[in-house]
């Protein structure tokens, strides 16, 4: 198995139903991801906070070996900071002692990506999801 190093990115209109961004996530012309055997949300302040260094150690390893290890998603709020950052930290720090994918999710809201502006002229990866699915998906 590889390993998921592509960065990619959909946005979304307000419209835009759930299952349609479901399907682009399942489907060959979209990301064409396997169905995830589990969910793990992690979730939590964004708030800089501190950890001992042990219990930091075994969050990161224990959430990525259970991710692999059950072919889970992992899901997050898609920021750099807080908890959202010490998921990041674990994918970087660990995966690489896995040959397994591991798809990590960040959902965010538009205007808290930073540099947004060089994603938008990435026409490689930006995709905007169409209002319905089958319309046929839009670059931008």
């Amino acid at each position: 198995m590889k390993i998921f190093k592509k960065k990619k990115y959909i946005r979304v209109e307000i419209e835009t139903k759930p299952s349609d961004m479901i399907q682009y996530m399942y489907n060959e012309k979209g990301w064409n991801m396997p169905r995830p055997k589990l969910i793990i949300s992690v979730t939590g302040g964004a708030k800089k906070f501190s950890m001992p260094h042990r219990t930091k150690k075994a969050f990161k390893c224990g959430l990525i070996k259970a991710a692999v290890s059950t072919g889970a998603w992992i899901i997050t709020g898609g920021t750099n900071n807080g908890v959202m950052r010490l998921v990041g930290e674990a994918v970087a720090e660990e995966l690489d002692k896995y040959n397994s994918d591991l798809p990590v999710i960040g959902i965010a809201t538009w205007g808290k990506v930073s540099m947004r502006s060089k994603l938008l002229n990435n026409s490689r990866r930006s995709y905007l999801v169409p209002t319905k699915f089958n319309e046929s998906v839009k670059k931008f």
